[in-house]
């Protein structure tokens, strides 16, 4: 391996050249210098023989490892070399890359599969555009006519005894007991052009409809008594019995005059636990309401308040303006027409308003002051109304404030 070096081992002294070809001259190994104790030193003991190593022979044979035994040339040593500071960088800077790399995408997955805020360094999150909501247009309701029912006379007790008349008279629209093969039906529509009643804010004044109304009749009364089968339940009366508490006057005329039709003696109404009354907040009007009827204000002030039955059929009070104070029919008049205003009948109230409704019996205008306030029946999209007697009761026990 070195044999075409110019400097010969320092391991191996010089070989001097041979021009024969005698076999070459034996290697003698170097020796180092005696080791000698400093002065003063104490003699080492001289180790025991058993444990002494034999020196190598002065002349190594072919097969002695010690005595073929080389060193490299200093020329061809490279010793090993230390990382800079460049390196160190470099290495330092790729580790924190890839660091940073993964948790980017662990922060893009989390923000991708969960619903958090995303920092500003992650893309935002990809959604579908969501369609604007358009608000349904009412279903207009085209309003009913109800013909007046024709009540005869009661027929006297068989014993002789009159009716009584105290307490228990209803104050307003009671009827005597009519048996079921004389009552006459409730709910029996006419074509009328009459406007159609106002059922939110917007509706500021009445207009008159340019086509007839539908008929709309009453729902099932199995006994009757002008009450539904729908408004016995309110009312807690049998459905059987055109005369639950067997005053002498049927449920439904007792239920217009505010009286407990199934409760004997003159209870009233308001204490029956049927009905309810409820207090505009800002207006100071009363009226009595079903229990089970729920009552929403449309708008803060209060000015328009729906009762929503459990069918879904509602009623709402309505205030409208009257700055001249006229009565209802010459203020129905200038909103609408003198034609549309000559069909307006003249209904009672407790308190003895001037109230007008139209042939169709859904609406009813009744003339507070300089103000109007606007009872409007909505049956929705049913084909019968559940609720005709309870809207004359509400409007009945209609009470402004004093």
């Amino acid at each position: 391996m070195f044999e075409d070096q110019n400097v010969p081992p320092a391991s191996v002294p010089p070989q001097p050249q041979s021009t024969g070809a005698s076999a070459p001259a034996p290697v003698v190994p170097i020796q180092p210098p005696p080791l000698t104790a400093p002065a003063g030193a104490p003699s080492p003991t001289p180790l025991p023989s058993s444990l002494r190593r034999p020196n190598p022979p002065a002349n190594p044979s072919s097969g002695d490892i010690v005595g073929r035994m080389v060193v490299m040339p200093e020329n061809f040593y490279v010793p090993p070399k230390r990382p800079t500071v460049r390196s160190r960088a470099v290495v330092t800077l790729s580790i924190a890359l890839l660091v940073g790399g993964i948790m980017w995408g662990v922060g893009f997955f989390i923000s991708q599969s969960i619903d958090i805020p995303i920092p500003f360094f992650l893309p935002k999150r990809k959604t579908a555009p969501v369609a604007p909501v358009v608000p349904e247009s009412p279903v207009p309701v085209p309003p009913v006519s109800v013909a007046p029912q024709t009540v005869p006379p009661a027929t006297p007790p068989a014993d002789g005894s009159t009716p009584k008349t105290e307490p228990g008279t209803p104050v307003s629209g009671a009827t005597p007991l009519l048996t079921p093969s004389s009552a006459t039906s409730p709910g029996t529509a006419t074509p009328s052009t009459s406007p159609t009643p106002p059922t939110n804010a917007s509706a500021a004044t009445p207009q008159e409809p340019a086509t007839p109304t539908t008929k709309v009749s009453s729902s099932a009364d199995a006994d009757l008594d002008t009450l539904t089968d729908e408004e016995e339940k309110l009312y807690l009366t049998d459905p059987t019995n055109p005369d639950t508490d067997g005053d002498g006057f049927q449920d439904g005329a007792e239920v217009r005059g505010l009286f407990a039709p199934n409760v004997a003696g003159g209870a009233r109404l308001a204490g029956s636990g049927s009905v309810q009354t409820y207090t505009n907040p800002t207006l100071g009007y009363t009226v009595l309401v079903p229990t089970s009827w729920l009552v929403k204000a449309v708008d803060a002030s209060a000015q328009e308040v729906l009762f929503t039955s459990g069918t879904g059929e509602f009623v709402s009070i309505l205030l409208q303006q009257n700055p001249d104070g006229l009565p209802i029919r010459a203020w129905y008049a200038k909103q609408v027409s003198d034609s549309a205003a000559a069909d307006l009948k003249p209904v009672e109230t407790s308190g003895k308003l001037d109230a007008m409704e139209t042939p169709d019996g859904l609406t009813s205008y009744l003339a507070v002051g300089k103000s109007v306030f606007v009872v409007s029946y909505n049956i929705g999209i049913r084909t019968d109304a559940n609720f005709f007697t309870t809207v004359a009761m509400m409007r009945n026990s209609f009470t402004p404030k004093k």
